[in-house]
């Protein structure tokens, strides 16, 4: 039989479930497809037939399946296919049942049936299960996190485990004392979970701040890459126009050269022609303005240092791909193709860049000579630059990304030409 102070315990514990599960949630799905207030409603009815069926019930079996089927209503939330709604709600049921079977064991409640009345009234184990729970959606959520290449801080990292469990300790300590009135474990058992959800409430919502700032920092490159783009667009029409009007001077000149037979003065004046064309090129026309504004960016600065460029660019003009991860990779491997190239002769200087996409595969290949030394720490590639604690994360940086894609990235550095190969999966999920 259920005592009362069980009764409104459990219904605070209960309640704090909400939270619980949708932590959960936002750490399983990346997308909410309905407004805030319908999946807050869709959460509160989990509390509300929840407690009615375990109240008035209380048969372990039909609970497990009351709890499932709403865990799975509230998945349609959420941006997913049918089975893997299915999938990850029997996932956040398992998490949430798995502790209450650990708790009841460890409070001496082993042997119940799933057909027939539970009978459990640990006021302590109610308590020590959602906050276990609650901990658990925490370390999921920073898994997520992690393995979607975003830095957790060791801090959060220790809170999502010491602020559920010392407040655990705290409350254990506190329906212990038994000189307490039931009003004062009531109250304390509230502040508890309230103290819980703020001190992540605000951990997430520093979180945002931080993800907002850098989302700025991402459209101030972009302003500034769309910028040098049209700052290049419109000094290659204006060089254009210049060179097409003196054109025809031009070829007058050298044919008036050839008909002398100064074939020397000839050849100087068509290869100051050709120097004239490739003033100010357009390496990059896809279309994908962030694509095409790096690339004719990058690869004009080459071009100014004498590097001679061989480019193959064929990608749509949107891609499913972060536009950060995009700059990255792209920025990197052509800033440090760029400098490798600089350090030989003028007339040793190539670079050759390769972005293709095709299939759901996005191909990225760069090459070029190089003629310093290629440093390793701990297997891994590092700086050559004489600062070197302060750089050599640009290597590092790309493998991230290519491992939030799934995908592969192979170096070689043999006969003095340095290759990255780079193959991206951007298949939607």
């Amino acid at each position: 039989m259920l005592t009362d102070t069980y009764r409104l315990i459990y219904l605070i514990t209960n309640l704090f479930n909400v939270v619980i599960i949708s932590k959960f949630m936002n750490a399983f799905y990346q997308k909410r497809t309905t407004s805030k207030i319908i999946c807050l409603l869709s959460c509160l009815s989990y509390f509300v037939i929840t407690s009615v069926v375990y109240l008035n019930l209380d048969i372990p079996m039909l609970t497990l399946i009351v709890n499932y089927v709403i865990i799975f209503g509230i998945s349609f939330n959420y941006e997913s296919h049918l089975k893997r709604k299915f999938l990850i709600s029997l996932y956040i049921l398992l998490f949430m049942v798995i502790p209450e079977f650990l708790i009841a064991a460890l409070t001496g409640f082993i042997h119940f049936s799933f057909f027939s009345e539970g009978g459990y009234s640990n006021s302590i184990g109610a308590v020590a299960v959602r906050l276990v729970t609650y901990m658990e959606a925490l370390l999921i959520k920073n898994y997520k996190t992690v393995k979607n290449n975003q830095k957790v801080s060791n801090s959060e990292w220790a809170a999502s485990i010491f602020v559920p469990v010392t407040t655990l300790i705290l409350e254990i300590m506190i329906i212990q004392s038994h000189q307490l009135s039931k009003a004062v474990v009531i109250t304390s058992l509230c502040l508890v979970f309230t103290l819980n959800f703020i001190a992540f409430y605000l951990y997430d919502s520093l979180a945002d701040s931080y993800m907002k700032i850098a989302s700025f920092a991402v459209i101030e490159k972009e302003n500034e890459l769309y910028s040098k783009q049209c700052e290049m667009m419109q000094t290659s029409t204006e060089s254009l126009q210049a060179f097409r009007h003196d054109l025809c001077n031009q070829f007058a000149v050298v044919s008036e050269l050839m008909e002398k037979e100064k074939y020397d003065l000839a050849r100087k004046q068509i290869s100051s022609l050709f120097q004239q064309t490739m003033n100010n090129a357009i390496y990059s026309t896809t279309g994908n303005m962030v694509i095409d504004s790096l690339i004719n960016y990058k690869l004009q600065s080459a071009f100014n240092k004498k590097i001679k460029i061989d480019s193959d660019i064929a990608v749509p003009e949107n891609l499913d791909m972060d536009v950060t991860d995009i700059i990255t990779i792209i920025g990197n491997l052509l800033d440090n193709a760029i400098r490798a190239v600089t350090e030989l002769p003028e007339d040793k200087r190539n670079l050759f860049m390769k972005i293709v996409y095709s299939q759901d595969r996005l191909i990225i290949q760069s090459i070029n000579p190089y003629c310093s030394e290629v440093k390793y720490s701990n297997g891994e590639i590092i700086s050559s630059k004489e600062d070197a604690d302060n750089h050599g994360y640009g290597i590092k940086n790309i493998e991230h990304i290519v491992n939030k894609y799934d995908g592969y990235m192979e170096i070689n550095h043999e006969h003095s030409l340095f290759k990255v190969d780079i193959l991206l999966y951007l298949v939607r999920s």
